[in-house]
């Protein structure tokens, strides 16, 4: 069986669905997409799977800021969201608090 990302994760009471879409960042310029209104988060298809893994806790963090005004935002904020996923990732995988499929 090949690496997956979950196919839903709850962000507090909201059920977010989870999808891989080819080429998405050829058509909206971002490797990742958080969509609150449809409790979307969009993955490209087309990156290696340590990218996959790290786009998603990008967007999830995302979520976790819309959904509970965490006000990450202001000047930089998409760089400080993209250093928090790799950082929590990272913890998450050295400490086995994460299983991924395979």
């Amino acid at each position: 069986m090949m690496n997956q990302l979950p196919k839903k994760v709850s962000v507090g009471p909201f059920e977010y669905t989870v999808t891989e879409v080819e080429r998405l960042a050829e058509k909206h310029g971002s490797l990742g997409e958080h969509i609150p209104f449809s409790s979307e988060i969009l993955i490209d298809s087309g990156l290696d799977w340590q990218s996959k893994k790290q786009v998603f806790f990008h967007e999830v963090l995302h979520a976790l800021e819309e959904r509970f005004k965490l006000e990450i935002g202001g000047e930089g904020a998409d760089d400080k969201i993209d250093r928090m996923a790799t950082v929590l990732l990272q913890f998450l995988q050295d400490n086995n608090l994460i299983q991924w499929e395979k």
